[in-house]
This record gives structure tokens, C-alpha cells and sequence, in this order.
């Protein structure tokens, strides 16, 4: 808890620190309309954790996770004690190139709810640090919803350490489970 409430103030001061408008863009279409109804639903119930974790990645997305990071950071200092809000922050963190912010929302995140799901796994990757990616990786659970992201992620971490009989073999199906633990 020490660790992230530390990165939430410096996070607060590079936001200060940062005087650069961000202009919304002319957004059409299928993107306009999630925009719309996304903003609805956060503006029906500013308190439902879900709807900013759900927007946030939306906003993300879309080139603004800027203020999707803002926003969340004000959720954090209000509601200390939800795990879906520290879990956006995780990826708003990781597009706003805050790397290890992110993995302290992470540890937040998980602190409050040891299931709740993250993208850590991404943020590890996009870190550089291949070797706890692909531990992550490897003790999340194959299928679901999210096997195919686990496997893809999975074999790209293992291209990117050089393991190439591993990724194919992931690629194959057939599991190259070295840890258990989990993150």
C-alpha cells in the first residue's frame, strides 16, 4: 500500500507538472457511439467501479489515457478500498508510459482482491522484463475468455527471451508450464 499511495503523489505531480492540452479529436461512428454510452453510463453512476474500469479502457484506447489516469487517480484518493479501480489504473498507467506506476496499481489492485484481474502481464512485457512476464504468464489458467490473449502474450514473451521451441510448442498447444505460483 506504501509503495503505490507513494506513486499516486509523484503521479499527481508529473499530471501538474504537465501543462499540454489534450485536444478530444472529431471521433465518428461505431467510436463516437461507445463514447456516448460509455460516458452515459460513468455519468449515471459516478460511484460504479466497473463503468470507470470499463470507460477507462475505452478511453485509453482511444488516445486519451491521460485523463482516463486523472480521473482514476481521483477515484483512488476517494475510494481507497476497490480493487476495480486500481486494476484500470494499471492499464491506464502502462499508455500513459508509466510502467512501474502500473505494477504498483497492480499491487494494490491484488492487495485488495488477490483475483481480481489485471493487465500486469502487458506491463511486464512492455517493461522489458520478459522473465516475470512469462512467469505471470505461465501460472494464469489456459482457455477462457482470456486463453487466446494468455497463449499469444505467452508466446511472444518467449520469442522475445529467444525460447523458440517453447513458443511453438505453446503455439502447438502443448503447455510449457514452469511455474505455479501465482503472481
Amino acid at each position: 500500500e506504501h509503495r503505490f499511495r507513494g506513486w499516486l503523489g509523484r503521479l499527481d505531480a508529473q499530471v501538474a507538472e504537465q501543462n499540454a492540452s489534450v485536444r478530444v479529436g472529431d471521433d465518428r461512428g461505431d467510436a463516437l457511439c461507445a463514447n456516448d454510452c460509455n460516458t452515459s453510463e460513468v455519468e449515471l453512476d459516478p460511484e460504479l467501479p466497473i463503468a470507470h474500469k470499463l470507460y477507462a479502457h475505452h478511453e485509453s484506447e482511444m488516445g486519451h489515457a491521460r485523463e482516463a489516469m486523472v480521473r482514476l487517480l481521483g477515484l483512488a484518493r476517494s475510494t481507497r478500498n476497490d480493487p476495480e479501480i486500481f486494476a484500470a489504473l494499471v492499464h491506464a498507467c502502462r499508455y500513459c508510459g508509466l510502467n512501474e506506476a502500473s505494477i504498483a496499481a497492480h499491487g494494490e489492485a491484488r492487495r485488495l482482491d488477490p483475483n481480481v484481474p489485471t493487465s500486469l502481464q502487458q506491463t511486464l512485457l512492455m517493461a522489458g522484463d520478459v522473465d516475470h512476464a512469462v512467469e505471470v504468464l505461465q501460472s494464469m489458467p489456459q482457455g477462457g475468455a482470456t486463453g487466446y490473449q494468455r497463449e499469444y502474450l505467452l508466446m511472444l514473451a518467449l520469442l522475445r527471451k529467444g525460447e523458440n521451441d517453447k513458443a511453438v510448442a505453446e503455439a502447438k498447444g502443448e503447455s510449457v508450464r514452469e511455474v505455479t505460483a501465482v503472481v
